[in-house]
């Protein structure tokens, strides 16, 4: 006899049914986003902007930052800075392609550079703030 108690609990905007005590914890996971930006101020705005919407969010300096959080906060979406020390932005897409990891990214920039294979999508800074929340929202789906 399993110890899940499975009266009732359903996502009401996908209107699911979990059948396990694991579905049930998906389902009431909060979306993980890691941020990495080596902009203090840019990178806080980011976060709480996204923290405001309910994202469990976890920020970072650099690409390679993003990288060992992403071993403890396996994260559904990365949002990152171009441009890096250490580990840029477009390095953190390739390094994650080559781990063979689909989650989407989201980058930003202040600089003219176009979107390489594997990004969601790429904003110029600065951006509007509703750009951001559509693109995060569209690239979990």
């Amino acid at each position: 006899m399993s110890d899940f108690n499975d009266e009732a609990l359903t996502d009401p905007k996908a209107g699911v049914v979990p059948r396990t005590k694991s579905e049930a914890d998906e389902l009431a996971r909060p979306v993980c986003v890691i941020v990495a930006d080596d902009d203090d101020d840019v990178r806080e705005v980011v976060a709480t902007i996204l923290r405001c919407d309910g994202y469990d969010v976890h920020e970072a300096h650099d690409g390679a930052e993003a990288l060992e959080l992403a071993q403890t906060h396996p994260p559904d979406l990365f949002v990152s800075d171009v441009r890096m020390p250490r580990v840029d932005g477009l390095d953190l897409v390739e390094r994650l392609r080559a781990q063979g990891s689909t989650t989407p990214v989201v980058l930003m920039t202040a600089y003219k550079t176009k979107a390489p294979p594997g990004v969601y999508a790429l904003f110029q800074k600065p951006f509007e703030v509703d750009d951001l929340r559509t693109a995060v929202m569209n690239a979990i789906r």
